[in-house]
């Protein structure tokens, strides 16, 4: 009776107390103390509240990389998610005392091997950041690994559900559907953004500027990207490819609206990537015959799409610059702005080799730039100079090389092929499970990745923190199919019926 008497008195004065200091602040006008006692508050809510399911936080908001200016600390929803895992794994593991170990697979030996070469990159080239004066800024990459490797532990360790595990595609749609609304909202409302900017400062505010100075330029509202691959990217995980050019239903509906998020965007590489999708997912779910429907359907549809273009329609010049790779009746400026990407850039790759810009190609020059690169950059400095600089060589295996050399070129590759090849046998373990839309999902991104970086587009400072958090979520369904596979039955000892007569 005492223990609880005094129990409630402490409580009553802790809450009395704090009454009293928000108070104080609110009549003094301190805002910046409130926010601070208000996010503070939230993480305590957030913690206690979703405990062992605070990981879902993670991919809801991953593809969530702006930052809120209203916040007290300009941290991005995405560092925000991550931060707040984190405390529910230190909590979990604070309150319960549950050894969480984990079988060590080869991905995580490949992971340590990436993660020395990279400690060792930052001993050799330390980079901190411009507001403390250092002489080498660039010190966000890593923090970007750091952070993707608190996901990584998290999502290694704290799931435990196969029914959660299994909504992870809709945890990441619903992140990049926050981020298409808002999109949507500065593009229908420019004058909105902004307003729409201090909320979340990942959209794309180009229309804005656009309105503002009244410039005709190929306008590319890349804020539904994300939304529109990962929409396909369920649907190709969900039902048979062939299925999904049947206008009856409503997933052709939906195709069809995610391909025009990802065009709109006005990327010719996503708009690739989401028909290498496509083939992917045919090839993984009716073989040969299945890959040669789809390929002969989808090119149906996108053949019509494009003679309509100029004679029934005309579509928006996003659009057209996803589509400018291919014949039609294009805007003057979308294929001048088209042609002139392409053919300076690979003139770019030529002058990076030739000029030798890479200093060290076996170990790498490090990520960032002097601090007096960064003064000089002004009006006239141009965008190839300046990604020159920075090593933002807006290719694969060269950003890899000039920030790791070619020792992180292969331990990257290493990590990405096997991690392809685990998923194809990931989806093998999750088959007729739960957890096999979700395999799927994940082969279908980690399968095209190493070619789509090799290729057609890729950045190492990028393209590392994403591979480790799929790489996280395929191990953890990797471990968690163990758990949904059928125990084989023991059989019962026969039961034999007395007859009724024969007890009479």
């Amino acid at each position: 009776m005492v223990v609880a008497l005094v129990r409630r008195a402490v409580i009553i004065t802790v809450c009395l107390a704090i009454a009293l200091v928000v108070a104080y602040w609110i009549g003094s006008g301190q805002t910046f103390y409130l926010k601070i006692a208000a996010g503070f508050t939230l993480v305590i809510l957030v913690v206690a509240g979703m405990q062992q399911n605070a990981w879902i936080l993670i991919p809801i908001a991953w593809t969530l990389v702006g930052a809120s200016l209203m916040l007290p600390f300009h941290f991005s929803f995405h560092d925000l998610a991550i931060l707040l895992a984190v405390s529910a794994y230190v909590m979990f593991r604070v309150l319960t005392h549950k050894d969480v170990q984990r079988r060590l697979n080869f991905l995580d030996i490949l992971l340590a091997l990436i993660v020395l070469n990279t400690v060792v990159d930052y001993v050799r080239h330390p980079v901190g950041f411009l507001i403390f004066g250092s002489e080498m800024i660039g010190g966000r990459f890593f923090i970007n690994i750091g952070l993707a490797l608190s996901a990584y532990w998290v999502i290694r360790r704290l799931p435990e559900s196969v029914k959660m595990a299994s909504y992870i595609p809709y945890f990441i749609l619903a992140g990049t559907l926050v981020a298409a609304v808002f999109q949507a909202i500065v593009h229908f409302a420019p004058s909105t953004t902004p307003f729409v900017y201090m909320v979340y400062a990942g959209v794309d505010y180009s229309e804005y500027v656009q309105s503002v100075v009244t410039t005709k330029d190929v306008v590319r509202i890349s804020g539904t990207r994300d939304f529109g691959l990962t929409l396909i990217l369920i649907l190709c995980s969900l039902y048979p490819t062939k299925t999904l050019f049947n206008p009856l239903r409503i997933r052709f509906w939906l195709l069809g609206l995610g391909f025009l998020m990802v065009m709109v965007a006005g990327f010719r590489s996503t708009l690739l990537g989401a028909v290498a999708v496509l083939a992917i997912a045919a090839l993984i779910q009716q073989g040969w015959r299945g890959l040669a429907i789809t390929i002969l359907a989808g090119s149906l549809l996108l053949a019509a799409v494009i003679f309509g273009h100029g004679r029934l329609y005309d579509l928006p010049t996003g659009i057209q610059r996803s589509l400018s790779f291919l014949p039609g009746r294009w805007d003057p400026i979308v294929l001048a702005d088209a042609e002139e990407s392409s053919s300076s850039r690979f003139e770019w790759w030529l002058r990076v080799i030739k000029e030798d810009v890479i200093k060290d190609w076996w170990f790498g020059d490090g990520i960032g730039v002097t601090e007096k690169e960064m003064q000089n950059v002004n009006s006239k400095t141009t965008f190839f100079d300046w990604f020159t600089a920075t090593g933002g060589f807006h290719n694969g295996p060269l950003t890899t090389i000039r920030y790791a050399g070619v020792i992180g070129l292969v331990l990257f590759y290493t990590f990405m092929i096997t991690a392809a090849v685990y998923s194809v046998k990931c989806v093998r373990m999750c088959r007729g499970t739960p957890l096999e839309m979700a395999a799927i999902f994940l082969a279908l991104q980690l399968i095209w990745f190493p070619l789509e970086f090799t290729f057609i587009f890729g950045a190492y400072d990028l393209e590392l923190p994403n591979e480790i958090f799929l790489v996280s979520l395929l191990l953890l369904l990797m471990r968690l199919s163990d758990s949904t596979r059928a125990k084989p039955s023991v059989p019962k000892p026969a039961q034999f019926a007395i007859p009724t007569a024969a007890m009479a």
